[in-house]
């Protein structure tokens, strides 16, 4: 937290909550987009008629984050990038250290 909270130099409550809610939706659109991608290998493995083992599904990295609505620290990052601070807007402000 105290590494996010470092970046968000400018940031009042209203960004701070779009923050949150950019990240929410970050990570439901990433959840939403794994559970397809799921759905989509099991719908070709049952068009096939085949059992889905080892050998004929393909290996990929599939994180238990994947598919969880927690949101993580990478989805924040990511929000910041897409959220701006307001106060940073019309003044430049020297960032205290």
């Amino acid at each position: 937290i105290k590494s996010i909270a470092s970046m968000m130099h400018g940031y009042v409550g209203a960004d701070i909550s779009a923050l949150c809610k950019e990240a929410g939706l970050l990570r439901i659109n990433r959840v939403l987009d794994f559970r397809e991608n799921q759905n989509n290998n099991n719908d070709k493995d049952s068009k096939t008629n085949t059992i889905p083992t080892a050998t004929t599904t393909t290996t990929t990295n599939t994180n238990r984050e994947d598919f969880e609505l927690v949101i993580s620290k990478g989805d924040v990052l990511h929000a910041l990038t897409i959220v701006k601070p307001s106060a940073m807007r019309e003044v430049a402000i020297d960032i205290p250290k």
